[in-house]
């Protein structure tokens, strides 16, 4: 095993479903997209292509969109089985999955048309997902994981038919495009995601562009520039012009609490702010480090500098000679450097300024001031 691996594996996994689940899409894109553009290894779009549907080695970044996905295909994963069951054709099979998906696509955050937008504006041609479409393809590969699963969990029940039943309705969904069988179908559903998400890119301009202009998420690839306009317009996932306004945080107090709410209603989002938490808490030396604004060096105990998502166990030795990050020998080796004079000016936190407005509020200090009558009496007991 890798931990240091496995652990670069989980932050990033949790920093992208955070991001896509409370950004807004220019905050995708300049924090998820342009690290794509301009820092990635070659190769980084191959995991979307219609090839490596079935593999499920995918990157972090990926799977964390496909968990937007996962949470909403256990019935369409009963329905399938049950139609092939009942005597259904893979073609009818992947025809009703198309179907379910137009469906149910108002139950899928919009988090997910806007990071797959604007990653069909930036894969390289060479890279063809299914249908030529990016959501396309991160939809139909969460399809395939959960039939996999499914199967594997027949297999452990001993139910062999609907186990082989899954396998192969997993096997058509790497050619659910081919042969232009679902074609009208592919085009009515990327049509209806289309129109039901708006999206800004920009910051507080207008993205869009008039008739026959290209908008800030087009998906038009060089090589399709010289179709005709009907061709342009139906390869075309870019969302409308008339883009409306995201929820921004700015606008007020309770935006913020709405998005974080979405955030913990699922079981992936708990963890994720779980995960980014503790990355936050037990790498905050290297950080702040990283951003120049550390005053303090990074543990020599923390191990892997930063790296660590779970809270490491306290070694003898540090128990031993240090609190905290500091070693408590420091007054026998005279390293130690306190300023005593500024201690004995502040008694309990309170310069002398912020002491006399303490007691000018007394009675006893305000000139012309009364008693009340239960405080006359009180003061009139204790003198006896």
């Amino acid at each position: 095993t890798d931990p240091v691996g496995q652990s670069n594996y989980q932050i990033v996994l949790s920093l992208t479903y955070l991001i896509v689940a409370v950004g807004k899409a220019v905050d995708i894109k300049s924090c998820l997209i342009r690290t794509l553009e301009e820092h990635a290894v070659s190769g980084w779009s191959d995991c979307l292509d219609k090839r490596q549907v079935w593999n499920q080695k995918r990157t972090p970044w990926l799977e964390a969109i496909m968990h937007f996905v996962y949470p909403v295909l256990d019935c369409v994963v009963e329905m399938l089985i049950n139609a092939v069951e009942n005597g259904a054709s893979m073609y009818q099979a992947m025809s009703l999955a198309l179907t379910c998906i137009s469906e149910i696509w108002d139950c899928m955050p919009e988090g997910l048309y806007k990071i797959t937008a604007l990653l069909q504006d930036i894969i390289p041609v060479s890279t063809r997902p299914l249908g030529d479409s990016v959501l396309l393809q991160v939809v139909f590969a969460a399809l395939y994981t959960e039939l996999i699963k499914t199967a594997e969990a027949q297999e452990q029940a001993k139910n062999e038919d609907k186990a082989a039943i899954c396998y192969s309705l997993s096997e058509a969904i790497c050619s659910v495009d081919e042969d232009d069988k679902h074609t009208d179908q592919i085009e009515l559903f990327l049509k209806q995601a289309k129109e039901s998400i708006n999206l800004d890119t920009d910051f507080g301009s207008s993205c869009g562009r008039g008739a026959g202009g290209m908008s800030a998420v087009s998906t038009v690839k060089m090589d399709d520039l010289a179709m005709t306009n009907a061709e342009s317009e139906r390869l075309s996932h870019s969302p409308p012009a008339n883009y409306a306004m995201e929820l921004d945080v700015g606008i007020a107090d309770y935006i913020a609490e709405v998005l974080a709410s979405d955030v913990l209603t699922t079981n992936i989002g708990k963890q994720a702010l779980k995960v980014i938490y503790n990355y936050l808490k037990f790498n905050k030396d290297w950080l702040l480090e990283q951003l120049g604004t550390g005053d303090n060096e990074p543990s020599p105990f923390q191990g892997v500098l930063g790296q660590n998502i779970k809270e490491a166990k306290t070694s003898v030795l540090k128990s031993m000679f240090f609190i905290g990050n500091t070693p408590f020998d420091q007054l026998l080796t005279g390293s130690l450097k306190i300023d005593y004079v500024g201690w004995l000016q502040m008694p309990l936190s309170l310069n002398p300024e912020r002491t006399w407005l303490h007691l000018t509020r007394r009675c006893d200090f305000q000139e012309d001031s009364k008693l009340a009558l239960p405080e006359v009496a009180m003061v009139a007991g204790i003198t006896k």
